[in-house]
Parts: structure tokens; sequence; C-alpha cells
């Protein structure tokens, strides 16, 4: 444990007894909560894709529709699908989200196909609460760590990406598994936690490509923190040594290991040779070329990353669209959609961390900070696909480490200590109550910062992920509405939504009656909807549709 851990002792039975209901609590209140969305939302844009790769794995042991994201998370978005009796009809690459509708519209009934795919996230998320509960535990003791799994079962971006079925929560899970068999490895680089690191680094990169740089400037900055502390001393010990290169045999072992059987332990031929009159089919078997699926699917797939990322995303931020990303992005999400509790407390626990840490040259004691820092300002400098804060998800958990650790410190506060933790009480009270209220839209969950308008700071996979659309349905439906005009963004088929009779509605064609526009087209072609926006919605459907009426001018007559 470090310098800056809970003294040992005896912990009392009435301190343990609330420990123990406070992270039960957590658990139960964050599922609830994941679960509790699966009969709101419709399908987001990428669930489609996801559950076919999965399927696609499982059915056929193949991953040629789309192998630009690795396959751990699709797996458990097409494992339930699968065992509903899902199947993969199409072959060949670029079909994936037409066979994932396939899947989600044709295999059974709609909402029981989607809640099946959505339900291999929940293990996902318990390992992220799991994770954080050990990492914590290990730098702070028990008491900040169960306050840090509170924060992070309790942070509206977290619970919104675990509740449907896509990649981001996953390499949360494996990341923090891997960043504290780090922590583990660097004090004692045994075979034990040589492969841990291994396992659970490979896992958290199979899961989604964008964990291989997020862990090798984390891990590279612990290092370099360790080593500049410990710069000063007379005798300071290597940070890595010959017992941790040693070590690098089961750690490298571990991690092929895991990338081989992420992609079912499948091998592809190099070359399929004809039996002839002498050798026979046996001899043919025995002089095939063959290899683990995984060192073609791998490469490729971060090749197929690679180019994503120089190609850059349609985006928007702060009123403006573009496709090359702002070096701000981030750092503009994370305090627009983060609670302003978990954020105060966050960065506050943090600078405290790096203080403590310097004083008592603890390296681990600023571990959380450090990796916090470390992948904001790697993602700040380097990305240009700007489609979410889904894509820095693990900075929540670490975020809510800090929010642990400082209301485990103004709780030990002496002067005016009463006081001081009135104030961690009444912000912890704070921290649950955004999290009741954003319910069930934690997905599009955004700040009292953000004001009323939303929209005009972030909208894509923040806000506008197409989730509205069964909710555009129930709201015509309560309105006898009996025609519409829709401009919807999402790969749902708004045929089988129970929409009434429409019509595609184009930006630049104004149209009268009830009109439904996704923030995202309203942002984006703003200049083909300027005739809409002398009008007021008269409603806005969830978080990401406005619905209009507009009546139909009267003809003008003139007398003769």
């Amino acid at each position: 444990m470090s310098e800056t851990a809970v003294p040992a002792g005896r912990t009392s039975s009435l301190r343990g007894a609330a420990l123990a209901l406070l992270l039960a609590f957590s658990l139960v209140y964050s599922v609830a909560a994941i679960i509790g969305t699966y009969d709101t939302f419709n399908h987001s844009w990428d669930e489609p894709a996801h559950i076919a790769a999965g399927v696609e794995l499982l059915d056929r042991g193949t991953y040629d529709m789309e192998p630009k994201h690795p396959p751990i998370a699709r797996l458990a978005a097409g494992f339930g699908p699968w065992l509903m009796g899902a199947t993969i009809r199409q072959e060949g690459e670029g079909i994936y989200f037409a066979e994932g509708r396939r899947i989600l519209y044709e295999t059974g009934d709609y909402r029981q196909v989607l809640t099946a795919a959505r339900l291999g996230n929940i293990p996902f998320f318990l390992t992220t609460l799991l994770a954080t509960w050990l990492l914590a535990r290990r730098l702070f003791g028990a008491e900040a760590a169960a306050c840090s799994v509170f924060f992070a079962a309790t942070t509206p971006v977290l619970i919104g990406n675990a509740a449907v079925a896509t990649l981001d929560t996953a390499p949360v899970a494996f990341g923090l598994l891997a960043l504290y068999a780090f922590v583990q490895w660097l004090e004692k680089p045994g075979r034990g936690n040589s492969v841990a690191l291994g396992a659970f680094s490979a896992a958290a990169i199979l899961s989604k490509f964008s964990a291989l740089p997020f862990l090798t400037v984390t891990f590279a900055a612990i290092v370099g923190w360790h080593y500049w502390l410990a710069r000063d001393r007379d005798n300071p010990q290597p940070v890595v040594t010959q017992a941790h290169l040693a070590g690098s045999r089961f750690l490298i072992a571990a991690g092929v290991l895991v990338a081989w059987a992420s992609y079912g332990f499948h091998l592809n031929a190099l070359s399929y040779p004809q039996p002839d009159d002498t050798g026979g089919t046996l001899e043919a078997i025995a002089q095939a070329k063959v290899y683990p699926a995984f060192l073609r699917y791998v490469p490729l797939g971060l090749l197929q990353t690679a180019a994503f990322s120089g190609a850059g995303h349609p985006s928007f931020l702060l009123g403006e669209t573009g496709a090359g990303g702002w070096p701000h992005y981030y750092l503009v999400g994370l305090l627009f959609r983060t609670q302003l509790p978990l954020l105060a407390l966050g960065l506050g626990g943090f600078a405290h961390m790096i203080v403590t840490s310097r004083r008592h040259r603890n390296y681990a004691a600023a571990i959380p900070a450090i990796g916090f820092l470390a992948i904001l300002a790697f993602v700040s400098l380097t990305s240009s696909i700007n489609i979410g804060v889904r894509h820095i998800l693990i900075l929540y958990p670490l975020l809510a480490i800090g929010a642990g650790y400082a209301v485990c410190r103004l709780c030990e506060t002496v002067r005016l200590r009463i006081a001081v933790m009135a104030l961690a009480a009444l912000l912890v009270a704070w921290q649950f109550a955004t999290s009741l209220y954003a319910h069930p839209d934690q997905m599009a969950y955004f700040n009292a910062l953000a004001g009323n308008h939303p929209e005009r700071i972030l909208i894509n996979a923040d806000l506008d992920w197409g989730q509205d659309l069964d909710r555009l349905s129930a709201e015509l439906k309560e309105r006898g509405v009996e025609s519409l005009s829709i401009d919807y963004n999402g790969s749902a088929d708004i045929s089988r939504h129970g929409l009434p009779p429409y019509t595609v509605l184009k930006p630049d064609t104004p149209a009268t009656g009830w009109i439904a526009v996704s923030l995202f087209h309203l942002a984006w072609y703003h200049e083909d909807y300027a005739w809409l926006e002398k009008f007021e919605p008269a409603t806005r459907v969830g978080k990401s549709i406005n619905l209009y009426f507009i009546e139909e001018e009267p003809a003008s007559t003139e007398g003769g």
C-alpha cells in the first residue's frame, strides 16, 4: 500500500458494514439504471454493425465484414442474438450494417433481440467497477475505493454507454485492470503479475484498438513520473529492472494467447495445396501452411483504424462543423458532460495526489492523475476523430477515483471538520441527484453549464446517436399525427418503428405540417435549414429530435 493509503488497522464492524452497503447500493443502482433504459431507446447508430460482426465470428468463424474494430466487445454484443438464432446470410466486406439490421428486425422480437445484445455490456460495466475498486484500494485504502466506486456507478456517461451494444465500455474495464496489473508488475515483476499485465492489456486492445496508444502513453507517463521523483535520491533504484525484462516472455505469451482466443482460436490457411496421386488428402493437409487468424486480422484492423483516423470524421463543436477535429474538443466535452461534483472533486483530488506524491516521493500516489492527464493530452494533440467523449470513457473511472480520494481527505480535515464534512456530503448528494435526474437519458447527459441548448456545444454521439426514434413514434401517436415529414439521423429502418405515413424531408426543401428533424442534421445542414429556424419546435422528443408543426399559409385571394 502506498504512503497515502488509509493507515492499516482493524476496521470497525460498523465501518465495514457501511462500506459493504455503499458498494452493494452502487452495484444495484447502476445495473438497474442501465437495464431501465432498454425499453426507452431504439438501437443507436453503431449497434447493428457490432452485433453483426460478433454474430459472424460466432456463426461462421470469420471476421471479414469489418475488421477495423477488434472482436471482444462485439462477441459480447453478438452472443445473445446468436443464442436466439441469429445467423449471417451474406458474406463480404461492407455489409455489416445491413446484416445487423436484418438480425435485429428478423431474428425475433426486435426489442428482445436488442436487449439480448445490450446485456452483453453489463459484465464489462461490472468489471469497470471492480477494477476501480481494486486500483483505488491498492493506492488509497478501502474507504476511498468504496467512494470511488460510488462516483463511477453514478456517472451518467458511463451508465449511458454501458446501456448500448457498442465497443466503449469493454476497453475501459480491461484498461483499468491493465493499469492495476501494471502497478503490481512495477513493484513485483513476477510471473503472475507479468501474465496479468499481458492478458489484461491484450484484452483492452482486442476490445478497441485505441486502447493500444492509451495504455502506452499511460504506462510511459507513470514510468517517467517514477523516474523523475527518484532523480535526486542518493541511490535511486532503476524503474525497470532485469527482473521486469525476464518476465516479459510471460507477458508476451499471455497477450498472444488472449489475442488468438479473441478471434476464436481459428487458423487461416496461407495456401490450400491440392492432393496428388502420391500423397493423397492427408499429405495435402500435412503440408498446408496455416497461421493463427489474429495475425491477419489485427494488422488489418490497425491499418484500417489508422486510415480512418487519417481521413477524419464529420464532427461538430461549438457551432462549427468539420472533419479534422479540434485540440480542445475533449476538454470541452469533459467540461460540459461531466457532473459538476465529480469534476470538482475529481480534479481537486488529482491536484492533492500530485502534491502528496511529490512531497513523499511516492509515484504510486499520483497514478490516477498521471493516467488521466496523459490520455487527455494524447487525444487532444493527436485525435482527428471527434465523435463523442465515449472515446475517452476511461477518464471517468480515473476521475471517480480522484473524487473518492478527495472525499476521504476532506473528511479527515481537522479544522472546520463539521463544515467540511457537510460540504463533502452535499457534493455526494448532488452527484447522486444529478444521476437520478439524468435517467433515462444518461447517454445524452450534459451538466448545468450547457444550459437548455446542449446542441450548440456537442452533438455527435454525445447528444444525437439516433436513439429517439421510438420515442418519436410514441409522441406522434399521443398527438394523433396522421402524416409526417422526417429527416432522421440514425441507422434504424424508420419504416419499422410505428411512424405514421411519412415522407423523407430534404433540408433545402421547406415543408408544412408535422416535421421531425434530428439535431445532428439541423446542425450539419444549418444553412439549408435556415427556413426552419424561424419556427419554434412543438417539443423536443427525447434529447435528439425536434418536432415542429408548421401551418400551411393560406392561399392569397385577389379581388377582381
